[in-house]
């Protein structure tokens, strides 16, 4: 094997970023190189290595077995590099790259997320965050499948696979700015309110029923009175300003309507507030680079009062 190909920064380079965005054009931009030039990188790493790194799988180029493991050796020569730098240097500001993390919708609002920015911002601007939005089923899902580094899971999904991370809880709430909803005792509310219905609410109303409706195992989502639905969390805000219907949702995405006393809180049981446990999740036996470590720990940080 020619070493002076396999540890070329400039082929290991071309590699890392085509590996990054599976499109060899995109790569090129990205590196500042021409896509030949990409092309001739990776014939040279295959023809060296005896392997195929990428795999076309229809109009897609994917990374074969041995692309993803090379990739893995790539990715922690570059985390022993910032590392050694960080030490060093002691300094966190060295720490680069992409960290790629999933979350519900409703943790776009909570103010974890915006305390991070400020922290990225402060004390390591060359970390770029990647975040996708998803169910927790999906969240899972991407974790397993390496599409991200970790995960915010709202949801008690437990996978043999993953490592969970207690981080926060929410209190989910069922609100609406109707004066009066009526609930029974048995919080009947498939027949007394109609609901706004949004991806991942049936979720919270599975949380909802686990606490308040532990005997109606039989009652779903579906058997309620849905009188709109939306694509997203953040189209259910106005509906509820006007009054349409109701929603269950975590306290902290409305907290400014309920305080401002356009929402009301109803609640099967006074003075009980319903708690929900939210983890980060990351996948087991899996090498996760130093800049997801430290964005991890920046989180967790913030819920045990050390950040500065």
């Amino acid at each position: 094997m020619d070493s002076s190909i396999f540890f070329e920064p400039s082929t290991l380079k071309a590699f890392y970023l085509a590996s990054e965005t599976l499109n060899f054009t995109r790569a090129a931009k990205l590196g500042g190189m021409t896509q030949s030039g990409i092309s001739q990188h990776m014939a040279k790493l295959e023809k060296n290595l005896k392997v195929k790194l990428f795999i076309k799988s229809g109009k897609k180029l994917i990374l074969s077995e041995q692309g993803e493991i090379f990739k893995t050796y790539i990715e922690r020569s570059y985390d022993q590099v910032s590392h050694l730098r960080e030490q060093v240097s002691n300094t966190t500001k060295l720490l680069s790259g992409n960290v790629k993390y999933c979350m519900p919708e409703s943790c776009l609002l909570a103010p974890h997320f915006q305390m991070m920015l400020q922290e990225r911002n402060k004390y390591f601007p060359d970390i770029t965050l990647n975040v996708e939005t998803a169910s927790s089923q999906i969240v899972i899902k991407n974790i397993l499948d390496k599409k991200a580094d970790f995960g915010f899971l709202t949801r008690n999904i437990k996978h043999p696979s993953i490592n969970y991370i207690p981080f926060c809880e929410e209190e989910i709430v069922l609100v609406s700015s109707h004066k009066n909803i009526p609930l029974n005792a048995k919080g009947d509310l498939a027949k007394t309110i109609s609901f706004i219905q949004y991806p991942g609410e049936d979720e919270l109303f599975e949380i909802w029923k686990e606490k308040y409706m532990p005997r109606k195992r039989n009652l779903r989502w579906a058997d309620f009175n849905h009188t709109f639905g939306v694509n997203n969390l953040f189209s259910v805000f106005p509906l509820l300003k006007m009054g349409r219907a109701a929603a269950f949702i975590p306290k902290h995405c409305v907290a400014e309507m309920i305080s401002e006393g356009t929402l009301k809180i109803f609640s099967p049981q006074k003075n009980k507030k319903l708690m929900n446990k939210i983890h980060i999740i990351t996948l087991k036996d899996h090498h996760l680079p130093e800049r997801a470590k430290k964005v991890i720990n920046t989180f967790l940080a913030m819920y045990n009062n050390q950040l500065d």
